[in-house]
């Protein structure tokens, strides 16, 4: 998928949350292989996840790939922040961007310009 363009969202989330797509890569995955990805940044609001926890809103990036093997959608949480914090999630995302990047080239040179300018509108 090309790196610029928003994928299908196979996330399901309810009418309350708010949903941003931060950009794509090739995602190197545990095994050392490299996973075409896409992450978003999710603010999730209302009912909380576990009973006994607190309704203010949470925050999770989630980075979402294509299983090879069954075509379909693989979602990990990579991160979580407490409250609203769609900002923070973006750029603390964005810095998982860069560092994949980095890594796959081998530079060390940032690219989290690139990716804000494909991103960002």
């Amino acid at each position: 998928m090309p790196e610029g363009s928003e994928p299908y969202l196979p996330l399901i989330v309810g009418s309350d949350n708010q949903v941003l797509f931060v950009g794509n890569c090739a995602w190197k995955s545990r095994f050392g292989r490299a996973e075409p990805s896409s992450l978003y940044v999710v603010v999730h609001r209302g009912r909380p996840p576990r009973p006994g926890l607190s309704p203010e809103p949470w925050t999770h990036i989630y980075r979402v790939a294509q299983d090879p093997s069954s075509r379909r959608a693989l979602v990990y949480l990579e991160a979580t922040l407490e409250g609203a914090c769609v900002d923070k999630g973006r750029d603390k995302a964005l810095r998982m961007l860069d560092d994949q990047m980095r890594h796959q080239r081998g530079d060390g040179l940032s690219s989290v310009a690139q990716v804000l300018s494909r991103t960002a509108a």
